[in-house]
């Protein structure tokens, strides 16, 4: 479990690395990473948090069951 915790982790910290990617690329209208649309990045973002929602949710359910 330890270590899916990590995994949950570092997919939510890619997710709030390419929301400010997108952030800035919004602001200063540049092309980072060479993406041309702005919504590349959260629709990015978008799928690490749900892998991390899912972790999480795992971890938690599969942590209250007593045999």
């Amino acid at each position: 479990m330890k270590t899916l915790k990590w995994i949950a982790y570092i997919s939510a910290m890619i997710g709030l690395l390419l929301v400010a990617l997108g952030s800035v690329s919004a602001v200063f209208h540049i092309r980072l990473l060479q993406v041309n649309y702005m919504s590349s990045y959260f629709m990015g973002a978008n799928s690490f948090f749900l892998i991390t929602i899912i972790i999480f949710l795992y971890i938690h359910l599969a942590g209250n069951k007593k045999i």
